[in-house]
């Protein structure tokens, strides 16, 4: 709560809440909730009708040039909101833990590339002192084969 408070001034709130209240007449958008970047989401009804399916719309917190540069950056919560597929809007509890568990994943694909790397340069090491101890071995033989015929050579 103390990030949204940082982005998010109290009056702001205060206003925020007072365009949430259902109960207000003629009011036609009605302020659903903010995540944690800021934008906000509002549900209305187009027609006034209040027995048809309501339009929910966000605003983001900052413009960008393009408005495909926004769906990377919603959360997935509230992207199921506007779509239809989530029926209550998310709590900013549960953004919040969402984004911790996100954040232990990726400390965990972290730690788990890291050690696939180690496994991979210890299985490399051991390769390259297997094939060391292969060409030492080698180079033993052919000196043995050599040394022989040398000392022949010398007696005859």
């Amino acid at each position: 709560m103390e990030r949204v408070s940082k982005l998010i001034p109290f009056h702001k709130r205060i206003w925020f809440w007072w365009k949430s209240l259902r109960n207000v007449p003629f009011r036609k958008h009605f302020f659903v909730g903010y995540d944690l970047k800021g934008n906000t989401y509002w549900e209305f009804f187009p027609t006034g009708n209040k027995n048809i399916r309501p339009r929910r719309i966000w605003h983001p917190f900052r413009t960008e040039s393009f408005i495909f540069d926004y769906f990377d950056k919603l959360p997935i919560q509230w992207l199921q909101w506007l779509r239809y597929s989530r029926s209550k809007a998310p709590s900013l509890d549960e953004l919040i833990k969402d984004e911790e568990r996100l954040e232990t994943l990726r400390k965990l694909v972290k730690l788990k590339g890291q050690e696939l790397e180690y496994k991979k340069t210890v299985s490399n090491d051991k390769m390259i002192k297997n094939m060391y101890k292969e060409l030492h071995r080698a180079d033993k033989n052919v000196t043995m084969r050599q040394t022989p015929s040398d000392e022949h050579m010398k007696v005859n």
